[in-house]
């Protein structure tokens, strides 16, 4: 069994064996080959949120293969890459993913703060730049 995981216009074919690996064991697969082919850094980052087939079903992680895949299937890939913006700001109405390209959330670890929780009745307040050491990455 083989499938074809797209990242943006790239193209990564992964023998996957008989189809018993899951997702997840996939998405690193794919994710390495990906950087392999497009001649990254072995330690540069490429974080895979998720697949996606063509018609449609995004992928749980668990899930074997050969349970929801079919040979030759082909799967987007929605990721962010260590220095390349792939969706824009997150912020215009230009940076939606794209489902034919395969493009990515918009969030951009360099610049972006994410925040979740309850924080109650006290407001959080941040400002890009305030602090120069906190926009290095370790």
């Amino acid at each position: 069994m083989k499938v074809t995981v797209t990242f943006n216009t790239v193209k990564i074919v992964v023998p996957c064996g008989d189809g018993e690996i899951t997702v997840r064991e996939l998405t690193q697969l794919a994710t390495t080959r990906y950087k392999k082919a497009t001649g990254k850094p072995r330690l540069s980052w490429v974080s895979v949120h998720s697949l996606k087939a063509k018609e449609g079903g995004i992928l749980d992680p668990d899930d074997r293969l050969v349970d929801v895949c079919d040979d030759r299937e082909q799967l987007i890939a929605f990721y962010d890459e260590e220095g390349i913006p792939q969706g824009g700001d997150g912020m215009s109405a230009s940076s939606d993913e794209s489902e034919t390209t395969g493009g990515s959330s918009g969030y951009n670890r360099n610049t972006d703060i994410e925040v979740s929780g309850e924080f109650g009745t006290s407001a959080l307040q941040v400002r890009r730049g305030s602090e120069p050491a906190l926009n290095k990455l370790g």
